[in-house]
């Protein structure tokens, strides 16, 4: 459905535009990018949209001064992975089959500004690219957010 030819190379774009709100929290975001070129098939703007609501929820979510890893990699057999590791509030083992639902907001969540839309809205993109979404966390200790794309293929 969506255009071929799409790069990714780094997330550049995403973690510029959400530098100011990480500036209001002042958390630490390390950026690891891929280590050669990677070209997944799909919308640019889309997939920008996807990632930034998973970076953004690591913002939000994580408390001030806290620690964000943000990493862009080759997953085996062929797949582009970006990963989110924060140091944040975590989700409940009760709220985690509902955080990719359109609204739904765990209680925890209610006190951190936002409309519970950015996960469906991530989920939504990454599985109309063939991708898919995984997500680890703890609470009080953190989340993991790991995001699969197909790669359509690898430059040097």
């Amino acid at each position: 459905p969506y255009p071929t030819g799409t790069v990714i190379s780094s997330i550049t774009s995403v973690a510029v535009y959400y530098r100011p709100l990480n500036h209001e929290h002042d958390n630490q975001i390390t950026f690891i990018p891929a280590e050669k070129l990677l070209i997944v098939s799909g919308n640019i703007e889309r997939l920008r949209l996807a990632l930034g609501h998973i970076l953004e929820n690591a913002i939000l979510y994580t408390p001030q001064g806290g620690k964000i890893d943000v990493q862009i990699t080759i997953a085996p057999p062929h797949e582009m992975l970006f990963r989110v590791t924060d140091n944040g509030i975590g989700i409940k083992p009760e709220v985690m089959p509902h955080i990719f639902k359109r609204i739904y907001r765990g209680d925890e969540a209610r006190q951190i500004r936002g409309n519970g839309l950015g996960l469906s809205i991530a989920h939504k993109v990454v599985y109309a690219h063939g991708g898919r979404i995984e997500v680890e966390s703890t609470p009080n200790i953190g989340s993991t957010f790991s995001v699969y794309l197909p790669l359509r293929g690898a430059a040097d």
